[in-house]
């Protein structure tokens, strides 16, 4: 059986945030723009999935939100989307430009 889109993104955003706790070891001597880039991307597909799980289709996510995680973030709050902390948006303001 093919997993849906959102499943697809959901464990594609997992695997982003993987990556970041690899970078983020100390004996990967690496951190900032790798560690940031990588949640952000995981950030961007996990809004992505939201939106999908809303209705929102693959050709809508990739034309109007494109990689645009702060965009991702507003559509996600137009459907409906809390967010679980409330410096999310300060974060991905913070992260944008890295992407």
């Amino acid at each position: 059986m093919k997993p849906t889109l959102q499943a697809h993104l959901l464990e594609r955003a997992a695997s982003f945030l993987v990556m970041a706790d690899h970078v983020a070891e100390p004996e990967a001597r690496l951190c900032g723009e790798p560690l940031l880039q990588n949640v952000g991307y995981a950030l961007e597909l996990g809004l992505k999935a939201l939106l999908v799980e809303r209705g929102w289709d693959d050709d809508r996510c990739r034309t109007e939100v494109r990689h645009d995680i702060a965009k991702a973030l507003g559509e996600a709050a137009q459907v409906g989307f809390v967010p679980a902390h409330p410096d999310l948006a300060t974060l991905i303001a913070t992260i944008s430009p890295l992407l």
